[in-house]
């Protein structure tokens, strides 16, 4: 599993520190914090993981700011509770600060009021060890590695990174009264093929228009059986799936067999939803009709009022013949993980003849053939229905918006989306 290959790596990672750099007090204790918090991660991963925080909670529960970090503090703490783990904890010599250590790198990073170091678990000379399982200051990890290697094998899709290559030159250093984890200066080139190698998973298979539309179907049919109470508790009343994320017995409950939950019920209230799962199992989907690229200058907020424009332009221009029910506007951000910010920029490197001092790198050092764009969103257009005149119709108002607004239409958009 997974989790699994990110404790490894994780473990591996901070033993290669500790060897290379006795003077930073790396303890057996840290270290084994930081792999339980990569094996603890991700605890909190509903069904079809970021589809369930990232889509289905937002639709779900309007306002509600949850995360999956969020479920995976509930699920750790829960799991350290259910199964009276405190003395095995005692027995490796955790205490209360290593716990709220674990919790912390799970949790992940928190604002610092007037520059006060926010953390107990860990005092600031050992920061960087937070930047290992889950670094969201420059996206090098060792959860990152782990899923790059799983993911290509998976898609055939050569992996370029050498995780073992980075450790080899992994050290910490002080930059700007923080000490970071950093490289030497010849390995710039290989960070930024890493960084490559995210954007192409997501274009290519997490990002990908056939994966965008079966995610899109799964949230529907979700929000429609959210109406029934289906997930039990412990005292055996049952709740709805949006509300499992307060009640963490309910949520070990919770898994990506609701899927097969919902298709083998013959509740009536799930008939909807139900329709819908077939659909995807029959390879039904929801089309994928326009696809345009906005304007790099273009912000967050700016892509929702474009996506609300565009729906109210295509009902407008059907007659009402199209509603929302019918259409579906996506907005995908295809980036290096930092936005449209170079990534490379928050990674500091060291020189053969200095490796105490933290240096930054300007980019056209690196190769002037490197990219000067590191972000690409892209709108999309589904019908759900599977009528062709109600698909051509939505796909011709989608490409007369694009033309009465400045904005290239791909194209052709495969006839057979179920093709990738």
């Amino acid at each position: 599993m997974s989790v699994f290959r990110v404790c490894h790596l994780a473990g591996k990672l901070t033993r290669t520190l500790q060897k290379r750099q006795p003077g930073l007090d790396i303890t057996n204790k840290d270290i084994l914090c930081v792999e339980i918090a990569g094996l603890c991660h991700d605890l909190g991963h509903g069904p079809f993981s970021h589809l369930f925080d990232s889509k289905f909670i937002p639709t779900a529960k309007p306002g509600r700011e949850w995360k999956h970090e969020d479920g995976s503090v509930m699920m750790f703490n829960f799991l350290r509770s259910d199964n009276d783990l405190e003395q095995e904890f005692q027995k490796y010599g955790l205490d209360d600060n290593d716990i709220a250590f674990i919790v912390e790198q799970i949790a992940g990073p928190k604002k610092r009021n007037n520059g006060e170091w926010p953390y107990k678990g860990r005092e600031k000379a050992k920061e960087y060890l937070y930047e290992v399982v889950a670094n969201k200051r420059n996206g090098i990890d060792v959860d990152k590695w782990d899923y790059f290697a799983r993911d290509c094998h998976g898609l055939g899709i050569q992996n370029t990174f050498d995780h073992n290559r980075f450790m080899k030159f992994a050290r910490v250093i002080m930059v700007d009264d923080n000490l970071q984890i950093c490289s030497r200066e010849k390995e710039a080139e290989t960070l930024y093929s890493m960084f490559q190698i995210r954007a192409t998973l997501h274009r290519r298979a997490y990002q990908h228009r056939v994966s965008n539309a079966v995610q899109a179907m799964i949230v529907d049919a979700l929000i429609i059986a959210d109406k029934t109470k289906l997930i039990p508790k412990n005292d055996r009343s049952l709740i709805s799936i949006s509300d499992c994320i307060d009640y963490p017995e309910a949520y070990t409950r919770l898994s990506d067999s609701i899927f097969h939950v919902i298709l083998m019920s013959i509740d009536k209230q799930l008939a909807e939803a139900r329709a819908i799962l077939q659909r995807v199992l029959r390879r039904k989907l929801y089309r994928c009709v326009g696809e345009t690229n906005p304007k790099q200058t273009t912000s967050k907020d700016q892509i929702k009022e474009l996506r609300t424009k565009i729906m109210t332009y295509i009902i407008g221009k059907s007659g009402g013949k199209l509603t929302k029910t019918d259409l579906y506007v996506d907005t995908v951000c295809l980036d290096y993980g930092s936005d449209t910010e170079n990534p490379i920029n928050n990674v500091c490197f060291y020189s053969k003849n200095n490796v105490d001092k933290a240096i930054y790198i300007n980019q056209e050092k690196v190769s002037v053939m490197l990219p000067n764009v590191f972000a690409e969103h892209i709108i999309r257009l589904f019908y759900k229905n599977t009528d062709s005149e109600g698909s051509r119709n939505a796909s011709s108002y989608f490409h007369q918006w694009c033309e009465e607004h400045g904005y290239q239409q791909q194209s052709k958009i495969p006839d057979d989306v179920t093709a990738i």
